[in-house]
């Protein structure tokens, strides 16, 4: 198991929708193969909020994220990410909640990534951030290559 493989399953594999896709026996759904993965690019994992459905669905890859958007497949690639930040919203009950996340990529662009799904009262936007933090630094620090 190599180092971003270590990373999802540590930040991963407690949020209940993510499924460890580096098992020899996986049986993936029709569409995550339709997300536009790259040639040389191989598959770890996926986030699946919505059952059997790509809907707000997070492949991660071997070079970066693939986030479905509206029926379509964007990319995130960990060594382009610059800041990731989770913003709280005022639930109105005397509570913040966290519902999504906002990366900003090295060219300027910024991208709300939705993630409504919780484990019990617990949000799954602290680990997939600190997923994305700690991949981020491994890359900048030259511990992981996406090459």
């Amino acid at each position: 198991m190599n180092l971003l493989e270590q990373r999802a399953y540590r930040c991963l594999k407690y949020l209940e929708p993510y499924y460890d896709l580096t098992a020899p026996d996986v049986v993936l759904p029709a569409w995550v193969l339709a997300a536009g993965i790259e040639e040389g690019e191989y598959l770890v994992g996926v986030y699946i909020p919505v059952p059997d459905e790509p809907t707000e669905a997070i492949i991660v890859g071997s070079r970066g994220l693939h986030i479905e958007r509206d029926s379509a497949w964007i990319f995130l690639a960990y060594g382009r990410l610059d800041s990731i930040r989770i913003p709280e919203e005022f639930s109105g009950e005397g509570k913040f909640r966290m519902n999504r996340l906002t990366v900003t990529m090295t060219d300027g662009r910024v991208i709300e990534i939705p993630i409504r799904k919780h484990h019990w009262k617990f949000s799954d936007v602290p680990g997939i951030a600190r997923f994305l933090i700690d991949v981020r630094d491994d890359v900048r620090d030259g511990k992981i290559s996406i090459e």
